[in-house]
């Protein structure tokens, strides 16, 4: 299938919308993620042709907003000068 039939079956089916989206590292593929509000999830990936492949599904996604660059790292401003 092309990534456009598999779009609108992931919304379709299991009303997964995409969250997430990366290049990968030679750039000749994108990766995809789509999420559902009940946790359900789908990884794709589409070449360069545009031809799109289903990677992996399964529920109970969890996401994870990335820490700030040394804040919630353990590294905590007191507010004071010593």
């Amino acid at each position: 299938m092309d990534r456009q039939q598999w779009v609108d079956r992931f919304e379709r089916k299991y009303d997964e919308v995409p969250i997430a989206r990366g290049i990968t590292t030679n750039g000749k593929a994108v990766i995809e993620v789509f999420v559902s509000e009940s946790g359900s999830w789908t990884l794709i990936v589409t070449g360069p042709q545009g031809r799109t492949c289903l990677v992996a599904s399964g529920e109970a996604w969890e996401g994870i907003t990335p820490p700030s660059h040394g804040r919630d790292r353990g590294v905590r401003d007191t507010g004071s000068e010593e």
